[in-house]
């Protein structure tokens, strides 16, 4: 078997564990990775249809316990930034988001690590206006690089619980990773898939299912460092893509 295809097993693997631990991080760990084996536009597109897949069973498991009067007019604005950011993803460069991205992460991770969240009291008060413009931006950003996680996760980390948190972000980014595909399918962008995507879809069932199961019997503060022990890994691989 050629071996940057068990690398690209490995490390979706890897993406979709976390995936199904704590409800985000595919594309972050994915997409950075997946460019070194195969071009942007591919990494891209293989990690917008397994994202959809995923987020669709994990949204199945959650279903009842959405707070839909949160999530839709969020979602609404992820889709508005999200169309946009796909009418420019031949235009703006990416690096300069990813190194956007690569930074927040960083600032993100520190915060996590040094358990200092109560000093963002003020994210907690702000109201759905700042929340509305976050997701726009969100989906913009994700629109042209397939990565829209990070400003939102770190507003909801900030401001919910574990349980709370990880439920808002399986809908919100499930229901934007559809809307990504359908986007990119309509513009061209979605090149011709090899069989060998199949194997890939198996292994994103497989990862995202043990990952769904190890987060059941984790505390709120050992939640907290597993996240920013996971967060590192897309960080420094943003970091080293937008610098080498």
């Amino acid at each position: 078997m050629d071996p940057l295809f068990i690398a690209a097993i490995a490390v979706t693997f890897l993406a979709y564990f976390v995936k199904g631990f704590s409800g985000f991080g595919p594309a972050l760990i994915l997409i950075p990775t997946l460019t070194i084996i195969y071009d942007p536009i591919t990494a891209i597109s293989y990690a917008t249809i397994f994202d959809a897949i995923a987020g669709v069973i994990l949204l199945s498991i959650v279903f009842r316990k959405v707070d839909w009067k949160f999530v839709l007019p969020i979602t609404a604005l992820l889709f508005t930034g999200s169309y946009f950011g796909v009418m420019f993803i031949k235009q703006i460069p990416a690096e300069k988001l990813k190194l956007l991205i690569g930074i927040v992460l960083i600032v993100f991770i520190a915060i996590l690590l040094s358990d200092r969240e109560n000093h963002f009291e003020f994210i907690k008060k702000t109201g759905n206006s700042f929340l509305l413009s976050a997701a726009f931006i969100a989906g913009f950003i994700g629109g042209i690089t397939g990565i829209s996680g990070p400003i939102l996760v770190m507003i909801f980390k900030l401001r919910f619980v574990k349980d709370v948190f990880r439920t808002q972000l399986i809908a919100i980014f499930t229901f934007g990773g559809l809307w990504r595909l359908f986007l990119y399918n309509n513009n061209g962008i979605i090149p011709e898939l090899p069989l060998s995507i199949f194997v890939l879809i198996g292994v994103v069932l497989i990862a995202l299912t043990i990952g769904h199961l190890f987060q059941t019997n984790l505390d709120e503060k050992r939640f907290n460092r597993y996240i920013s022990i996971i967060l590192i890994i897309p960080a420094v691989n943003i970091l080293i893509e937008v610098f080498r």
